[in-house]
């Protein structure tokens, strides 16, 4: 099979083997965003292993560890500490020499750069659309997308009955209901 973590897994096995290493365990955050390192469970049982014995954390690129320098500090300090060493297999980072780590920390530098530029893009054009009345994100409850003018362009459309329920939530809200009052409430009566 020719997926990103199968070959990642295949580049990280072939390296254990040319360095002599035993792979003791392999651990993948899947689906879960490298912006942050909160709530990664398996990024943190593979760091706690791997600092309990001084071995090397190889990663098969250093943006899917971390995408901000703090963290990508955080880490290595955290590995260098316990006499453990971090390899990037993409970037032929390895950071028991001055040179892997000066590189290692240019990358998280450079990929905290790349989120932040991409976010800059993204509520650029979002705002731009916004700007011009047209669609951008989740359309809330009580709308509808429809489309507009020759270039159908997107917009969002009240829905009354919708808007009759947002309404009611709001005026019970303010009656001192919580959320998950104003929830039972509406179900009960087949508003889901």
């Amino acid at each position: 099979e020719h997926c990103d973590t199968c070959l990642a897994l295949n580049g990280i096995v072939a390296w254990a083997k040319a360095h002599d290493y035993t792979l003791a365990s392999v651990y993948a955050d899947e689906g879960v965003s490298g912006s942050s390192t909160n709530g990664r469970d398996a990024l943190e049982e593979a760091l706690s292993h791997v600092c309990r014995t001084s071995g090397a954390f190889v990663v098969h690129h250093t943006s899917r560890l971390a995408r901000n320098a703090e963290d990508a500090g955080a880490i290595l300090r955290r590995l260098t500490a316990h006499g453990a060493s971090l390899v990037s297999l993409t970037e032929h980072v390895d950071t028991t020499t001055a040179a892997g780590w000066l590189a290692y920390a240019m990358g998280a530098v450079l990929n905290e750069f790349e989120v932040r530029q991409c976010s800059e893009r993204t509520r650029a054009a979002l705002a731009h659309k916004r700007g011009k009345g047209e669609v951008s994100g989740v359309t809330p409850y009580g709308y509808q997308v429809i489309e507009v003018g020759d270039e159908k362009v997107k917009r969002w459309a009240e829905i009354p009955e919708q808007k009759a329920v947002v309404a009611r939530m709001m005026e019970l809200r303010e009656r001192g209901f919580s959320c998950h009052q104003v929830a039972g409430m509406l179900n009960r009566e087949g508003v889901p």
